[in-house]
């Protein structure tokens, strides 16, 4: 049922928003100097993206040029996973050196897919009473010494009132699995 609402994801959304797809995942669109992927099966995955600079590309072409305060902000990216059994929404925002006002773009992000889902749900694409969602503030990776290790950070959390206990901080990573963040969500108890 999950991949049924991956498969009309893809049918639906126009490939100028679609993340660059990488060998196992999505690579973020090119706002960071460095590279960074997030880790999924594209198979039980797909990426997009509705943060668009481009005046004569913005996907909420119904606003005009200078709607209200943060009306037509978005979060950096979007991924929807199919994982275990259930459908997640990943919320991406990026930044670089300051956190600027990632906690709005996150909701706006939130609210977008809230909105999809229900749509989706409405056709019989999904349940939307079992859509989970993960917020994921990711920052800049800035180069590393050589001898780094090979383990994996420590899951992060940080605090959002849209996302309870499921709001992340990836810093200084080119290569994010998250698969990570959900078996922490598991193992946790957080739902």
């Amino acid at each position: 049922m999950y991949n049924v609402a991956i498969n009309a994801l893809k049918s639906a959304i126009v490939g100028k928003y679609r993340l660059r797809p990488v060998k196992g995942g999505w690579r973020i669109k090119d706002q960071f100097t460095t590279a960074v992927k997030l880790v999924a099966s594209p198979e039980n995955s797909f990426g997009f993206s509705l943060d668009k600079d481009d005046p004569k590309n913005r996907p909420f072409r119904f606003f005009t040029n200078s709607p209200p305060r943060g009306v037509a902000r978005m979060c950096d990216a979007i991924v929807a996973l199919h994982y275990g059994g259930k459908l997640y929404f990943f919320i991406i925002e990026q930044k670089t050196a300051h956190e600027g006002d990632f906690e709005n773009q996150l909701a706006n992000g939130k609210f977008f897919c809230e909105w999809l889902v229900n749509v989706l749900g409405h056709y019989d694409h999904c349940n939307p009473a079992t859509v989970e969602y993960i917020g994921l503030l990711v920052w800049e990776p800035y180069p590393m010494p050589s001898k780094q290790t090979t383990s994996p950070p420590a899951v992060s959390q940080i605090r959002h009132p849209l996302f309870g206990e499921r709001c992340f901080e990836a810093a200084n990573e080119t290569s994010i699995p998250l698969e990570r963040y959900i078996i922490w969500c598991l193992a946790n108890g957080v739902h």
